[in-house]
């Protein structure tokens, strides 16, 4: 067994090429985003605030989407207090 600083397991296993390009295949046929498009994923993902706000919506506007609850409206509120935001009120 070799040891490596800063691994977090003292075990390294060597893998097959074959198993390396089994696994790319695989990847590849799920959809699976390839490595570099994360950067471009995350950046994505930090601008739907600014196109979705959250204070757009009223609890009666979500209330009216199909298949939308009262679960789903209070996960949806208990998410929005954690990030200090809310849902749009009538006042």
């Amino acid at each position: 067994m070799r040891v490596f600083e800063g691994a977090l397991s003292g075990r390294v296993i060597e893998v097959a090429p074959e198993a390396l390009a089994l696994a790319e295949q695989r990847a590849t046929d799920l959809g699976f985003l390839p490595e570099g498009y994360l950067d471009q994923a995350q950046t994505f993902a930090a601008g739907l605030g600014a196109r979705f706000p959250a204070d757009s919506r009223t609890e009666a506007e979500l209330m009216g989407v199909k298949n939308f609850g009262q679960t789903s409206l209070t996960e949806i509120d208990e998410k929005l207090i954690n990030f200090g935001l809310g849902l749009r009120s009538l006042e």
